[in-house]
């Protein structure tokens, strides 16, 4: 049976991280249990950070989410509702650190 795919209002989930590279500035978390579990036999997330640069007097990096998951089974949906979330995230934390800088 295919999870609900409507834009949850979160997703409860436990994970480990599984790999950090300082050099790269990245990490990888992999999901052990949970929510998303249930949809897929594997369910892996890559943050990874660029190099801060300075310019007009501001520091400024970009940040990149990747996710690698395998289904379930073939009705089980792309889990677009979670990279959003992950995107939604990734500006709220932005927004609030600006207004602390």
């Amino acid at each position: 049976m295919a999870a609900n795919h409507n834009k949850p209002s979160g997703v409860r989930t436990r994970a480990k991280v599984t790999a950090m590279d300082h050099q790269n500035m990245s990490f990888t978390f992999t999901v052990i249990d949970g929510y998303l579990s249930d949809d897929y036999t594997s369910f892996t997330n890559t943050l990874t950070a660029t190099t801060p640069t300075q310019r007009d007097g501001n520091y400024n990096c970009l940040v990149k989410w990747s996710v690698l998951y395998q289904k379930a089974n073939e009705n089980v949906l792309d889990p677009t509702y979670f990279v959003k979330m992950l995107e939604d995230f990734t500006k709220e934390l932005d927004a609030n650190l600006l207004k602390e800088a």
